[in-house]
């Protein structure tokens, strides 16, 4: 809303019944509306909306006994070291190839409530129009040349633990230039893990809705980018 001085939405957890027992709100952001619906509200500065540098925590919450928090908190930046260059190929057959390389830093953080056992990341950094046909990895981790896929087992029984942060750098493939609209990775890292507590995860679910100036009902919205999902079994995607 560029001709408004605020942007504001509503955030509520759509099925908190049995699962969380309290609620605290930033008050810089947030207002608690009950019945684990929120308010929140950013300023808008030079048609921008002026939100903090660095993320920060809108809601805090405690479960109820039985359920765990989410056990596992990953921080993935990728960036371009290389831009894609015209290679021509020695083969009569192969088309001309532009080849660049990517790179991942990844880091990751358990929640002392929630211990591991076993943590394993898989990592494909294939985009729309792209994919992986080498990588350097540290530490290394196990390549699958025909996959196009980086995995790393960072805990396991008998196994080394790996320091929380990982670096990859990838060797990237396409017929045409790389826009930036075709950058974009589906489900760039996947983990998967076992913990020492047999009780389930919160598996909360947020609905989201736009608050308009001009309007009294508030619009429902989608939240894009995977910046909120679901968590389901020990399976998980970081978009």
């Amino acid at each position: 809303y560029p001709d408004h001085t605020i942007c504001s939405f509503l955030m509520k957890i759509a099925n908190a019944a049995g699962r969380v027992d309290q609620c605290k709100v930033n008050p810089a952001y947030a207002q608690d509306l009950g019945g684990f619906k929120f308010r929140c509200d950013f300023a808008i500065v030079n048609e921008e909306a002026d939100l903090p540098a660095a993320p920060v925590t809108m809601v805090k919450y405690k479960t109820i006994p039985g359920f765990c928090p989410v056990p596992l908190r990953v921080k993935q930046e990728w960036t371009t070291v290389a831009e894609p260059s015209l290679q021509e190929n020695s083969g009569e057959d192969e088309a001309p190839a532009y080849i660049g390389t990517d790179q991942l830093h990844l880091q990751w953080l358990i929640n002392p409530a929630t211990p591991l056992t076993s943590l394993s990341f898989l990592i494909n950094p294939t985009t729309a129009i792209a994919h992986a046909i080498n990588q350097k990895s540290k530490p290394p981790g196990v390549w699958n040349a025909d996959q196009g896929k980086l995995m790393w087992t960072v805990i396991a029984p008998d196994h080394e633990t790996l320091p929380d942060q990982l670096m990859a750098r990838f060797q990237m493939k396409s017929s045409a230039p790389t826009g930036d609209s075709e950058v974009h990775r589906a489900q760039p890292v996947s983990a998967r893990l076992e913990g020492k507590r047999n009780r389930p995860i919160t598996d909360l679910q947020f609905s989201f809705a736009v608050i308009s100036p001009d309007s009294d009902q508030p619009t429902p919205a989608e939240v894009k980018g995977g910046v909120i999902g679901k968590f389901i079994s020990n399976a998980y995607t970081f978009c």
